[in-house]
C-alpha cells in the first residue's frame, strides 16, 4: 500500500523529535504544494495525535501554503495545553508548542 502526500507528511511528523528532526520537516513541508485540502481536512480531523495536528498547521503556515485557507480550521480537534517537543525551544503560541525559536510566532518569545 502506498501512503497519499496527504498521509505521508502526517507520518513524517509522528516521528518528531524521535527519528525525524523539525527542520527536515519543514523542509519536506515547503515542497508540499498540491496536497488536497479535502483530504487533508478528513485526515486531521480523524487524527488522534494532538502533536502532530499542531506541527502540521505550524509548518504549513510557515510555508505559506494556499490550501491552508481552503481547510476547516474549526473541525479540527487541537486539544488543550501546551506540547513541550524542545525542552530549550520557544513557546508558538498560536499552536501551543515548543519549536526552535526559528519557528516560533514573532510574538510568541
Amino acid at each position: 500500500m502506498v501512503a497519499s502526500l496527504e498521509r505521508a507528511i502526517l507520518e513524517v511528523l509522528a516521528d518528531i523529535p524521535d527519528n525525524q528532526t523539525l527542520d527536515e520537516s519543514f523542509k519536506i513541508m515547503e515542497s508540499l504544494n498540491t496536497l488536497n485540502p479535502v483530504i487533508l481536512q478528513i485526515l486531521l480531523e480523524t487524527c488522534n495525535s494532538i502533536k502532530v495536528k499542531r506541527l502540521f498547521l505550524l509548518l504549513a503556515e510557515k510555508a505559506n501554503h494556499q490550501w491552508l485557507q481552503r481547510l476547516k480550521l474549526e473541525k479540527i480537534d487541537l486539544g488543550s495545553g501546551n506540547r513541550v517537543l524542545y525542552k530549550n525551544g520557544t513557546l508558538n503560541k498560536k499552536y501551543k508548542v515548543t519549536v526552535p525559536r526559528d519557528l516560533a510566532d514573532e510574538e510568541g518569545y
